[in-house]
C-alpha cells in the first residue's frame, strides 16, 4: 500500500513539474533576487543586532555556550530558527500555490504567486514561532540532563586530555550522551511528522497557524504512515542533490584538464566555459530539485485532505496550463542560452581575480609535536630545522604567577601527575619530568618559562604565543605583555587566543603587537574582530570565508593538517598558513607546488573555489 501511494504521488508531482515548470522557474528566479535584496539582509541585519545587544561584535568557541543560555542568546537562537524557517518556507510557499493551480486545470503566474508569498510571511514567521517554541521545550530536559552528564563525569578533566587519553569516564559519558540524543531524535521527530503537513494546512486552507497545526495532526494520525517512504525519497534527492552536480563534473574535469596542455591561452576560456556549465547545472538541477519537493508537497496535501464543498471552484484565474508550459518549452534553448551567458560571465570574473600565488607559512603546532613532545625546547629546535616559519605554543600560568610553556589545564598527559596549573609554583615542578610521555629519550625534559623560550626562538624563528587561561589567572595579560615588551619582541611574534576579551585587553596593554583570534565557531561577524589574524579550523576555512577576510586585511591560519592532499586543498582555498604537526610533510608539499606552471596552479585553484 505504501509503495503504491509513493509511486503515485512521486508520478504525479513529476507530471505537476513538468507542466507548470515555466511558473515554478520564473518564481524561483523573483524569489532569490527578492531574497537577496530584502530578505536575507534585513534578516542578517536583525541577527546581528541581536548579538550587539550581548556587547560583542562576534562571539566564539566556549562564549558561545554561555551566550546561548543567556537571555539575548536564547532570543538570538529562537530568531535564528525561526528565520531559517520562514527563509526555506517561502521558497516552497509559491510553488506549493503554483502546484494547487495546476492540479485544478489552473494557471497561477509567478507574479501572482510572490505577492501571495510575500503577505504570507507574517504567517509563516507565527507558524514558525510555534514550530520552534515547541522543539525548544522538547529539548530544554534533555539539554539539561546533558549538563547534569558533563558534571558528574567530565567536568573535573582538562578537555584535552579527555579526547586524547579517552578514560573511561569520557565512554560512560558517551554512551549516555548517545541514549539522550537517540531520545531528542525520537520525540522532536514524531512532532516534525505531526507537524509536517502544516505549512500547506496553513496556504492552502487559509487556517491561522495554530489551526493548521491541528490540521497536520488530524491528517498524519489518519495516514502517517503512507507519508513516510515519499518523504524519504524526497529528502533524499534534497540532500544528494549537490552530488549530482559536483560527482560528474569533477570526474569530467579531471578528464579534460588532465589533458590539455598547460599553456594559459587554452587553459583559461576551457576554465572560463567549465565553470560557466558547473554553475548553469548546479543552479537547474538545484531548482527542478526544490520544485519536485514542492509538488510532493502539494500532492501530499491534497490526498490526505478530505475534499471541501469548494473543490472545484476556480481558486486563481482560469487559464489551462499545459499550452503554456508547450510555449514556454520552444524558448527553453535561448532560456538556458541566457542562463549561461550570465554564468559564463560570473565564472569569468571570479577566475580574473584568482591569485596563483600558493606560497604560504609554515606553521609548527607546538613545535614539530610529531617527533618530539609538544612545547618542548626539542620541538621547536626541530621545526628549525624543518623549515618552519611559524612555532605556535601554548602557554598558561602557574600558582605562583609564573608563565610556563603547556597546553593543558593539568599534569595528567605530560606527567602523570593530578594537580592542576594553579594548584602549583614553579618550584614544585620544575623539576617534573615531562617528556617521557612521549618517548623514554626525552625524559631529561623539564616545563619551560616564557623568558627561556624568547631565548631560545630569537632571530631563528617567528612565535605564535597562544595564551591559555584556566579561570585563576593573577594578572597573567599583564605579565605576558610586559614580559614581551621587555624583550623587544614585537617583531617576531604574534599573540593569539580562544578569548577575544583578553585578546582585546592584550591589545589595549600592548597595541604595536599582533594579535590572533582562535576561531572553533562563531556568532555574529568575526570580520569585525580587531585582529590582524584569524586561526580557523578547516570547517570554517572555505573559499568565500578566506576572501572575505583578505577584503578586510585579516590573514587566515588554518588547523590543524597532517596529510598531504588536505594540505594541498586548503592552499589551493587561499589560506596564508597551515598549522601542522608535521613542517616537513608540509614542506614538501610547498616544494612540488612551486615546480607546478601557472596554467596548473590557476586549476587548481579554480577547482577548489568551484568543486570543492
Amino acid at each position: 500500500m505504501s509503495f503504491s501511494f509513493t509511486r503515485q504521488i512521486l508520478g504525479e508531482a513529476w507530471r505537476d513539474v513538468r507542466t507548470c515548470w515555466p511558473s515554478l522557474l520564473i518564481y524561483n528566479l523573483f524569489f532569490q533576487l527578492f531574497s537577496v535584496i530584502i530578505l536575507l539582509p534585513v534578516t542578517t541585519w536583525m541577527g546581528q543586532w541581536v548579538v550587539r545587544r550581548s556587547g560583542a561584535t562576534a562571539i566564539s568557541n566556549t562564549a558561545i555556550i554561555s551566550f546561548i543560555f543567556s537571555p539575548v542568546g536564547i532570543v538570538w537562537a529562537a530568531f535564528t530558527a525561526v528565520t531559517t524557517l520562514v527563509l526555506i518556507w517561502a521558497a516552497v510557499a509559491g510553488m506549493l500555490h503554483i502546484c494547487w493551480a495546476v492540479q485544478q486545470n489552473q494557471r497561477l503566474s509567478a507574479t501572482e504567486a510572490l505577492i501571495y508569498t510575500v503577505f504570507s510571511i507574517p504567517s509563516l514567521a507565527r507558524l514558525g514561532g510555534l514550530h520552534v517554541r515547541a522543539h525548544l521545550l522538547r529539548l530544554a530536559p534533555a539539554i539539561a540532563l546533558m549538563v547534569v552528564i558533563y558534571a558528574v563525569f567530565l567536568a573535573g578533566y582538562d578537555i584535552y586530555y579527555l579526547f586524547t587519553q579517552r578514560p573511561p569516564a569520557l565512554w560512560v559519558a558517551g554512551a549516555l550522551f548517545a541514549l539522550v540524543g537517540i531520545g531528542i531524535i525520537i520525540v522532536n521527530g514524531r512532532l516534525f511528522l505531526k507537524w509536517f503537513l502544516s505549512l500547506p494546512a496553513m496556504l492552502h486552507d487559509s487556517l491561522a497557524p495554530r489551526d493548521a497545526l491541528s490540521r497536520s495532526v488530524t491528517l498524519i494520525g489518519a495516514r502517517g504512515r503512507s507519508l513516510v517512504l515519499p518523504v524519504i525519497i524526497a529528502t533524499a534527492l534534497l540532500i544528494g542533490s549537490p552530488l549530482m552536480v559536483s560527482i560528474p563534473f569533477n570526474a569530467a574535469g579531471t578528464l579534460i584538464f588532465t589533458n590539455l596542455p598547460e599553456k594559459m591561452a587554452l587553459v583559461l576560456p576551457a576554465l572560463v566555459m567549465f565553470a560557466g556549465l558547473y554553475i548553469t547545472a548546479a543552479a537547474a538541477v538545484g531548482f527542478f530539485v526544490v520544485a519536485f519537493e514542492s509538488a510532493v508537497l502539494a500532492r501530499l496535501y491534497r490526498h490526505l485532505r478530505q475534499p471541501g464543498p469548494d473543490e472545484t471552484t476556480t481558486r486563481h484565474a482560469a487559464v489551462a496550463t499545459e499550452t503554456t508550459a508547450q510555449r514556454f518549452s520552444r524558448g527553453a534553448p535561448a532560456l538556458l542560452a541566457a542562463g549561461l551567458c550570465i554564468a559564463v560571465g560570473y565564472a569569468a570574473s571570479v577566475v580574473n581575480t584568482i591569485d596563483v600565488d600558493t606560497d604560504i607559512l609554515i606553521t609548527a603546532h607546538r613545535g614539530s609535536s610529531l617527533r618530539a613532545p609538544e612545547n618542548s625546547i626539542a620541538a621547536i629546535e626541530l621545526a628549525i630545522e624543518e623549515g618552519a616559519d611559524i612555532c605556535e605554543l601554548d602557554f598558561i600560568q602557574l600558582g605562583d604567577g609564573t608563565i610556563v610553556m603547556m597546553h593543558d589545564t593539568d599534569f595528567r598527559r605530560i606527567a602523570g601527575r593530578p594537580e592542576r596549573a594553579w594548584e602549583v609554583s614553579y618550584d614544585q615542578v620544575k623539576g617534573w619530568d615531562v617528556g617521557s610521555w612521549f618517548s623514554p629519550e626525552y625524559s631529561f625534559m623539564r616545563l619551560q618559562t616564557l623568558d627561556d623560550v624568547l631565548e631560545v626562538a630569537r632571530g631563528r624563528i617567528l612565535l605564535n604565543i597562544e595564551l591559555k587561561f584556566h579561570g585563576h589567572e593573577r594578572r597573567f595579560i599583564e605579565r605576558v605583555a610586559e614580559t614581551l615588551r621587555n624583550a623587544d619582541f614585537r617583531e617576531h611574534c604574534i599573540v593569539t587566543s580562544l578569548d577575544i576579551d583578553a585578546l582585546k585587553q592584550f591589545s589595549r596593554l600592548a597595541p604595536d603587537f599582533r594579535i590572533g583570534a582562535i576561531l572553533a565557531q562563531s556568532i555574529g561577524s568575526p570580520m569585525r574582530l580587531v585582529a590582524d589574524v584569524l586561526a580557523i579550523n578547516t570547517r570554517m576555512a572555505t573559499t568565500d570565508y578566506v576572501s572575505a577576510a583578505h577584503r578586510v586585511e585579516k590573514r587566515v591560519h588554518v588547523w590543524t593538517l597532517n596529510d598531504p592532499e588536505s594540505m594541498s586543498r586548503f592552499i589551493d582555498r587561499g589560506v596564508d598558513s597551515i598549522m601542522t604537526d608535521d613542517p616537513l610533510i608540509l614542506a614538501e608539499v610547498l616544494r612540488e607546488r612551486r615546480h607546478l606552471s601557472p596554467a596548473a596552479t590557476l586549476l587548481l585553484r579554480a577547482r577548489a573555489y568551484f568543486l570543492d
